[in-house]
């Protein structure tokens, strides 16, 4: 099966792919490309933005979504996307 490690667990690159294909609107507020590449760093940045590191995937997507859900927290989540992005 594509994207399952040795102990049957879903692979973290699998992870990272599976949620922040939807955030299309987030990288173009934002001013970012939407590639494979800026979506696995997007991926990394947002959990640091929200102290999620640690987190699985279900619970950071469920954050993003309530945060893209407010205008005023999307908009600082696409501002502070963007200061990485500049950062790194």
């Amino acid at each position: 099966m594509r994207g399952v490690g040795p102990a049957g667990l879903i692979e973290k690159g699998d992870e990272i792919s599976c949620y922040t294909r939807h955030l299309g609107d987030l990288f173009a507020a934002a001013g970012i490309e939407n590639t494979e590449e800026n979506r696995k760093k997007a991926d990394g940045f947002i959990r640091e933005i929200m102290a999620m590191k640690e987190e699985g995937y279900p619970v950071v997507w469920r954050e993003v979504k309530s945060r893209l859900a407010d205008p005023d927290k999307s908009l600082e989540l696409a501002h502070q996307l963007h200061q990485a992005f500049a950062k790194a």
